[in-house]
This record gives C-alpha cells, sequence and structure tokens, in this order.
C-alpha cells in the first residue's frame, strides 16, 4: 500500500482555490466590503489574494480524496466516491454523505468584530483535516444545515455533539437549546447513519463508539476515564474543562439574550459587542486546540493504518 500523503497541517483553502500547498496566508483573507452577498457561487461575502473565497468542504476534490483515505476501507462506512464533481462519499448502503466544517465560523467572528486576519488565522489552522466531519446530506434539513444559522446553534460542534449524545442515551425530554437539529437527528437517514456506529444500540457505550470512530475523544471530559461529557468550548479555561450546560447561552456570552439579527446588523452596543468578541475568541481558541488535536489523532490513525498494511508491529 502507497504511503499516506495527507499532512497533519494542511490548509484545504489551498486546493479549493487551486493553489499549490502553502500558498494561503492568514493576510490574504478579507471580508467583502460592498455590503451585497457575492453572487459567486460559494465565495460567502470573502476573498482571498483578492479572489472570491471557496470554501473547501464544497470545492475541494483533495479534502474529500483524503477523508476517503482515512475512512474508505472502514467497516462501518465502506466508503467509495460518488461522483468527484458533487463532492459527495458514499457508504454501503448508498447514504450520500458530504464534508461539514467544524471550526469558529467566519460569519460570526465577523460580526461581532474579529478582525480579518484574525478570522484568516483560524482558517489557516483549522481548515486542516481535524476540522471536518461527514454528514448524511439529502434534502434538507441535515445535521449541517440544523446545527447552523442564528436560530440553531450558532454552528457550535460542542452543542452538536452535546445533542448526539442526548440522542444516543434516549433523552425524552427536550434540551433547553434550539431544537432543528433535535429534531433532524431523528430524521430516518439520521437516526440510521448513528445508529450505524453501535450495531444500532442506544446508550453510553453506543455514544462512545461514535466518539472513538470519529476521533473525537479531545471533546469531550476525559475519554481516558470513561468520562464523556461534553466539554462546553465558550465556557472553558485555558486550563480549566467546563462541560456543556444547558443554562448556558448558545451564542458564546451572549447572557443578555441580544436577538441574533442584531448581532447580524450590528445593532448593539459596543459593550455587549465587546463582551460577544472576546467570548467568541475564547470559544475560536479553545476549538482550534482541539481541530489540531483531532488532527494529530487521524495521522495517527493513519500510520497504524500502512503499519498494518505492509506487515509491521
Amino acid at each position: 500500500m502507497m504511503k499516506q500523503t495527507i499532512k497533519v497541517d494542511y490548509c484545504y483553502i489551498n486546493d479549493a482555490m487551486g493553489w499549490s500547498d502553502d500558498s494561503y496566508k492568514a493576510d490574504d483573507y478579507r471580508v467583502c466590503n460592498s455590503g451585497n452577498k457575492c453572487m459567486t457561487r460559494r465565495c460567502a461575502s470573502a476573498t482571498v489574494k483578492g479572489l472570491c473565497y471557496r470554501d473547501a468542504d464544497g470545492c475541494s476534490n483533495r479534502l474529500y480524496r483524503d477523508l476517503l483515505q482515512i475512512w474508505s476501507k472502514d467497516e462501518i462506512l465502506k466508503l467509495h466516491i460518488e461522483n468527484s464533481a458533487k463532492f459527495n462519499l458514499v457508504n454501503y448502503n448508498g447514504v450520500r454523505l458530504s464534508c461539514d466544517y467544524i471550526g469558529p465560523s467566519r460569519a460570526w467572528a465577523h460580526y461581532v468584530g474579529i478582525e480579518d486576519r484574525e478570522i484568516g488565522e483560524y482558517l489557516l489552522y483549522v481548515r486542516t483535516i481535524g476540522g471536518h466531519m461527514l454528514w448524511p446530506v439529502h434534502r434538507i434539513p441535515t445535521i449541517n444545515t440544523a446545527r447552523a444559522g442564528g436560530g440553531s446553534l450558532f454552528d457550535r460542534i460542542d452543542l452538536t455533539l452535546y445533542e448526539i449524545q442526548r440522542f444516543y442515551l434516549r433523552k425524552v425530554a427536550k434540551s433547553k437549546f434550539p431544537q432543528s437539529l433535535w429534531n433532524t437527528l431523528h430524521n430516518d437517514i439520521e437516526k440510521n447513519f448513528l445508529l450505524s456506529f453501535s450495531n444500532n444500540q442506544y446508550g453510553k457505550e453506543a455514544f462512545k463508539t461514535f466518539i472513538d470512530f470519529w476521533l473525537l475523544q479531545d471533546f469531550v471530559m476525559d475519554a481516558e476515564k470513561e468520562d464523556y461529557r461534553i466539554i462546553s468550548l465558550a465556557t472553558s479555561e485555558e486550563n480549566v474543562k467546563i462541560p456543556v450546560s444547558e443554562n448556558e447561552s448558545v451564542f458564546p456570552g451572549n447572557t443578555s439574550n441580544i436577538w441574533w439579527k442584531d448581532i447580524v446588523s450590528g445593532n448593539i452596543n459596543e459593550n455587549n459587542k465587546e463582551v460577544l468578541r472576546d467570548a467568541y475568541r475564547r470559544y475560536a481558541n479553545n476549538l482550534i486546540k482541539l481541530i489540531q488535536k483531532r488532527s494529530e489523532r487521524i495521522m495517527h490513525k493513519l500510520e497504524e493504518k500502512y503499519k498494518g498494511a505492509n506487515g509491521h508491529e
């Protein structure tokens, strides 16, 4: 078997933009100032090196090839490429899977006043292999769409995992968080996808299997001690892990319950904006560290995979 070629710190923006390795720099990122949403597909109102920004999960063939390399031989997924032009992978029973970025949101960081260069730095560090997941893709709502946006979880991966954990634990009462994702998890496609990792079983062990499969152990309190409570990336300090609480605000730092549309429009006073900015920065920095750790886990998985394929101990 060929030696793996995935790089732990490779930024897939380079491939999405059609550039050579290491071309993208944090200073290249700029939010468009026209006030109008760019109509170019997947540009998302930003530029890099003066060109329309392209999201890796929708534009990078290399990202999908690398994800396929990691999980193609897995007995649960058995992935193969459906059509490279559609940027989809397909598992053994025909379910189409698409990539989803799990890092800090460019948009929400911008809305609270984080500067372009800092957002560009986020992308440099987390548009890597560890910053992406695979979810079923079909007519909306999907896991990807249901966890996004102001009416839901603001793309927070910690709250996404918290709701997935509640699914496996068969919690009947709904959480205090917005319910779009919770409802989506009980659709037939999503439910079958999640249960495929646990042999159609629910419970703590089932959720543990999901976390271990996707190499998300650093997102829980202490995997080695079997403590699989989800870490809150919004409230945890640098050296103090705090589990997700339903009493925390969905948007980091939004203890004043500012309407999300006011955050988008900037219709908030500077003191509140500063609080939100500092809180989102904490969330982003916590998340970046965990994504980097996940990238290392993925590389270790690949190394073990190739050792086994070549008959090494």
